[in-house]
């Protein structure tokens, strides 16, 4: 873990000079570290060479004025410098209540050794340079939040003192405890009350100060102390806007206007609007129309549910319908739950939803895509009956493809590969994408040709003197090899129609491989780099071919790559090819 202090300076001069015409933004940036510096959460850090790891955290600002804590202050620990290294239960009952834990992160102390590599940099005037000692450098004594591993870090130390302790309610907030925030459900408001006071007292025996309690039930808030309880009846829950009066949950988009509109912008402003885990927000209209339509009625929308869609008690039955569906390109299911009540009364109301987009690398049929929906369908029931703790007296699944429901009931059994010579004649299986690398995927094919050679009765492929000499495939086997991948890749996405376009110039060669003849015919260079073979953009081939070169020529650059790919090969976007070999390294 290499020093990142300039990354951090340079971040902090930026956020100074954002900072020098709002003094009121300063002031809570400042006493945020004050009152850092005065609990113990951070200290100064003494300049010692002999430690192991130096890491200094950039910071900013975010600014919510609607909250109680107006700014705070956000670490980015995925700063670096260049080049180096549940929900569905708080829907299922009468009456439910959240909490939140005060500072989660800033309980958990950390180790003196690991306290180096939470270093941040401060001033102590804001109207003076970031140097000298006006510049104060400082570490966390706590776990910082902007950690990528803080929320598990703080999730083990909650659990581990919760499951210890005698409470009766500590498993139920060993399965409700989402990073921060707590749900607790309860049969009455007095059930309510009392796991208030159990749970406010088990987390101060731990240090933790719970608050910002509030429940659907006006008894409950009334119940609660005022320091305790939640300033407004409206809050999030996981990214979800919780109406606690009224018992509904809201998804609102933003108002943020585009100044460019497209298919990103406008499905950024659905997906970036809110944290949407049961997937209400999938099903979209389907009306034709134009984008700018589109774009005015997402701004600003926004859908209200009913919070409660099971109540679980012995009077009521309850029913999982799941219904599926796809297009060309989506496929997506919808969950809905019905209770029936003593007195007869059904009631069905939307649970979760979930939807995917189609393959768009290879095209799939319309039976298959309601089979992939059924498929989604039923991984949602299993998630869904493993998280509530409800028993459903039948659970169905509805679609409208008579194909699939029938590939689905039928009982077909398929002759084993042994006994079926025509499968193995009509569809033959390459290895291209089942093998990772190149050299073993021209190995593979050697072996299979020369099993080929030595069992045909015509000898298809006929034998040579030198290639019974060796254990291992030989030059030329390999060579072979590479030349029967090359053009079985070629036969399947089609190269022959490349052809047709005059300009590329495109011909078979004597081993009928497709080959882009160029205008250096008299170059003094090898025949392959003047008339290169063509690998489709399609095939995995050209992604074995660049990480083949890239590790042979130890590691090299995009252009080396580049140069190396183009001596031989034709592949398209081949310079795309090369920077995600190098990415993916």
């Amino acid at each position: 873990l290499k020093d990142n202090f300039n990354v951090a300076y340079r971040r902090l001069q930026n956020l100074l000079r954002s900072l020098q015409g709002d003094k009121e933004k300063y002031s809570m940036y400042n006493e945020t570290f004050i009152s850092y510096l005065r609990e113990g959460i951070i200290e100064e850090a003494k300049d010692n060479s002999n430690r192991v790891a130096k890491f200094y955290l950039p910071h900013r600002h975010v600014w919510t004025p609607s909250k109680s804590t107006q700014l705070r202050v956000v670490f980015d620990a995925s700063s670096h410098a260049k080049d180096e290294l549940s929900l569905n239960d708080f829907r299922t009952h009468l009456y439910t209540m959240v909490a939140d834990i005060q500072k989660a992160f800033l309980q958990i102390r950390l180790p003196e050794s690991h306290r180096d590599v939470t270093r941040f940099l401060w001033v102590d005037d804001a109207s003076q340079p970031a140097t000298g000692s006006n510049l104060k450098h400082y570490r966390f004594c706590r776990v910082p939040f902007g950690i990528n591993a803080s929320p598990a870090i703080l999730n083990q130390c909650i659990l581990k003192y919760i499951e210890g302790s005698q409470s009766e309610i500590s498993q139920e907030l060993s399965n409700s405890l989402y990073v921060d925030n707590v749900f607790l459900e309860g049969k009455s408001p007095d059930d309510l009350l009392h796991k208030y006071t159990e749970s406010k007292r088990l987390f101060s025996s731990i240090g933790m100060n719970l608050r910002d309690y509030l429940s659907n039930s006006a008894h409950v808030n009334i119940g609660i102390p005022a320091l305790d309880r939640a300033s407004s009846t409206e809050i999030k829950v996981l990214g979800m806007l919780w109406n606690a009066m009224e018992d509904t949950i809201s998804l609102k988009c933003g108002e943020k206007q585009a100044n460019k509109i497209s298919k990103r912008t406008i499905l950024s402003q659905i997906n970036g609007c809110c944290f949407d885990p049961l997937g209400l927000l999938t099903p979209l209209e389907e009306d034709e129309l134009s984008w700018k339509a589109i774009k005015s009625k997402i701004i600003g929308f926004q859908v209200t549910l009913p919070r409660k869609v099971v109540q679980n008690n012995n009077s009521t039955s309850h029913t999982l319908s799941v219904f599926v569906d796809s297009s060309k390109r989506a496929y997506a299911c919808s969950i809905y739950v019905t209770t029936t009540s003593y007195h007869g009364v059904e009631e069905s109301r939307l649970f979760t939803a979930k939807s995917e987009i189609a393959p768009i690398n290879k095209e799939q049929t319309i039976p298959r895509l309601e089979l992939l929906s059924i498929f989604i369908g039923l991984g949602l029931v299993e998630s869904t009956i493993q998280k509530i703790n409800v028993k459903f007296e039948k659970i169905s699944i509805f679609s409208d493809s008579t194909i699939a429901l029938c590939w689905i009931q039928g009982n077909r059994r398929l002759p084993p590969i042994a006994s079926n010579i025509a499968e193995i004649a009509t569809d033959p299986i390459w290895p291209t994408d089942r093998v990772s690398n190149y050299t073993k995927l021209l190995r593979i094919v050697a072996y299979s040709a020369r099993f080929i050679r030595k069992t045909s009765k015509d000898k298809y492929l006929p034998l040579k003197g030198e290639q019974l000499q060796t254990v291992t495939p030989s030059t030329r086997e390999v060579m072979d090899a590479e030349i029967l991948v090359i053009r079985e890749q070629q036969a399947i996405f089609k190269s022959q129609l490349l052809m047709q376009n005059k300009q590329l110039n495109v011909k078979t060669d004597i081993n009928g491989l497709y080959r882009r003849f160029g205008r250096l015919q008299n170059a003094d260079l090898d025949f392959s780099a003047v008339n290169p073979v063509h690998i489709p953009k399609q095939s995995k081939l050209g992604v074995l071919i660049a990480s083949h070169l890239h590790n042979a020529f130890v590691h090299c650059g995009i252009n080396q790559l580049l140069y190396n790919i183009r001596r031989r090969f034709w592949i398209s976007s081949d310079r795309a090819l090369c920077k995600r070999t190098l990415k993916h390294c």
